[in-house]
């Protein structure tokens, strides 16, 4: 089986499992159909000892949550043997799928084991189809600084510095819709119901058209913007134009990681963060084929929610 990095637990996340589970991921994806069922079964004991590491301050320099379980608990927890248990160990630690990593304290202490996160997946995962997803594999350990989303006050800074109509809805359609770089610039005037408040989205990276809400205000500077507007499309312009547009943002407003796909992290981010849920629906609204990649948002959502970070508000058409 091959080795998947998963991303660790942070802070107070430490205390979201309560009572012995096996999350559904490890029964239905396919990067899990490898462990056997007493490697689930240990992996879900070990995210219920969670529970204890804000309690018992479990946290490293890093603020990952880690967990202290003896082989002796383990053999106790399963009705198992030692050597069943090695075995079972060898599975989900870095020789197997990585889904804990072991670290030695020495002096006969007992070694501190990281549990790390099954649903998070790096930043190159997000949005890949599935089939990829489960070849290649690649998670990595969270990073909240690498993953920022943007406040609502810097939101504003770059709305000042824009300077034309196109860049201003090329920048909220990728904020307020979700919508990708490449999926705004496949825009047609026809894929805007300006009646119906609705996006057809028909040039997704997954092949499959989506309709998305618009919120009221964006589709009144829509029309506007559709009076004045002599091309074909809305955005009738490259790739790398937008780049260029983005790298004017960035220098014009000071906030330094204006760049498209934050946009839409930030979608992803304040929909949960505001919501409260509901992954089904904000799967769909973003075009993922696989839910576990939308569970990157939940994620984010929980690490704002603990820091108490500000974080710019969808409109109300996502929110009710």
């Amino acid at each position: 089986m091959s080795k998947i990095q998963f991303g660790f637990y942070y802070g107070a996340e430490a205390e979201q499992f309560s009572f012995y589970r096996v999350p559904r991921l490890l029964i239905k994806d396919n990067r899990f159909k490898g462990l056997s069922s007493d490697a689930k079964l240990l992996y879900g004991l070990m995210l219920d000892r969670m529970a204890l590491s804000k309690k018992n301050n479990w946290f490293d320099e890093k603020n990952r949550a880690y967990i202290i379980y003896t082989i002796e608990n383990m053999q106790e927890d399963l009705g198992c043997s030692k050597p069943t248990i090695i075995k079972v160990m060898r599975e989900l630690d870095e020789s197997g799928i990585g889904l804990i990593q072991k670290k030695r304290r020495g002096l006969g202490k007992p070694d501190i084991i990281y549990v790390k996160n099954f649903a998070s997946l790096s930043e190159e995962e997000i949005g890949k189809e599935p089939e990829k997803a489960a070849s290649s594999a690649e998670v990595k350990d969270f990073d909240f600084q690498k993953s920022r989303n943007f406040t609502t006050d810097e939101v504003r800074a770059v709305e000042v510095c824009i300077r034309s109509d196109r860049d201003y809805l090329l920048f909220h359609l990728m904020l307020d819709c979700g919508l990708r770089r490449g999926e705004v610039l496949g825009l047609e005037w026809g894929s805007i119901d300006f009646e119906g408040g609705l996006l057809y989205v028909e040039r997704t990276k997954s092949a499959k058209p989506r309709l998305v809400p618009v919120p009221r205000w964006l589709l009144l500077r829509l029309a506007a913007y559709r009076e004045s507007c002599d091309a074909a499309r809305p955005f009738d312009m490259t790739e790398n134009a937008v780049k260029q547009a983005f790298k004017k943002l960035k220098v014009r407003s000071g906030v330094v990681w204006v760049h498209p796909h934050l946009l839409r992290h930030t979608f992803g981010t304040s929909f949960i963060y505001y919501k409260m849920g509901d992954l089904y629906r904000l799967s769909l609204l973003m075009g993922h084929k696989d839910i576990v990649v939308t569970c990157n948002y939940l994620h984010l959502a929980m690490l704002y929610d603990l820091k108490k970070v500000d974080i710019y508000r969808l409109d109300d058409v996502f929110l009710q």
